[in-house]
């Protein structure tokens, strides 16, 4: 599943919150993505239906932290700037391969795969290669680009009051 309008997303869960909760069981990334006069932001990787889902300049996105199809990495869900990762951040501070998500014991952990720029939860550099335990919410950094980090329970109440 692809970025989406944090905005439309909301949307669709004040519609059926239980609904979304059953269909969206999954981690958050969202990504307050910058206007287009804030370098270096390329662009997030959309769509679903169309043009009404993607995010106007500015408007955050909401991008699922799954698996995807077409990703033949093992290791767990991985991110970075190109196609073949699971969750794309085309952002110049992101790594083609910039990190991981993988769990282990139930716990969900985030991994830095040696970026260039490196890879911050809420202020403290990962060390290559070294698992860290995610909280129901973080603030994350990869390189410049900040994102906030979910888990689902944390999501679902981001969206009840934002």
């Amino acid at each position: 599943m692809a970025a989406q309008s944090l905005v439309n997303l909301a949307r669709t869960f004040w519609m059926d919150e239980a609904g979304f909760a059953r269909q969206h069981a999954h981690p958050w990334f969202v990504w307050k993505v910058g206007r287009p006069s804030e370098a270096p932001i390329v662009a997030p990787t959309l769509t679903i239906g169309g043009d009404q889902n993607k995010p106007r300049s500015g408007d955050p996105i909401a991008i699922p932290i799954l698996k995807g199809k077409a990703s033949v990495f093992a290791m767990g869900i991985t991110i970075g700037r190109t196609e073949n990762n699971d969750v794309v951040l085309r952002h110049e501070e992101v790594s083609r391969f910039h990190a991981y998500v993988q769990e282990a014991s139930g716990v969900l952990n985030l991994v830095d795969a040696d970026s260039k720029n490196g890879t911050w939860v809420n202020g403290l550099r990962l060390m290559a290669s070294k698992p860290q335990p995610l909280p129901p919410t973080a603030s994350i950094k990869f390189g410049q680009l900040q994102i906030t980090y979910y888990d689902n329970a944390a999501f679902i109440d981001f969206l009840r009051n934002p």
